[in-house]
């Protein structure tokens, strides 16, 4: 799993691609949602960044042993608590 800089835009989309994908699957009713609150520009990102960046964190999860959820999500603990501790901003986390 690749790793962005403390508190980048890069770091919270991340988390929130991982709420996306946290059941398993994307569904079109998310990203039009994600799309429709602007969530992108809330983050820092243009839409194609924040798009792209949901498609690298599947890569990610695809290329790693992250993929076997036993009814937990994607991603193992030491990983969740390495992605959050990329966002140490508090008014970021709140976002």
């Amino acid at each position: 799993m690749r790793s962005y800089p403390v508190n980048s835009p890069q770091a919270a989309a991340r988390i929130v691609a991982l709420t996306v994908v946290a059941d398993g699957d994307i569904g079109d009713a998310e990203i039009k949602l994600l799309d429709r609150l602007a969530v992108h520009e809330q983050l820092g990102l243009a839409r194609h960044e924040s798009h792209a960046l949901l498609d690298t964190f599947c890569e990610d999860l695809l290329s790693s042993d992250q993929l076997k959820w036993a009814d937990a999500g994607p991603v193992d603990e030491r990983t969740l608590a390495d992605m959050m501790g990329e966002v140490q901003d508090p008014a970021q986390r709140l976002k």
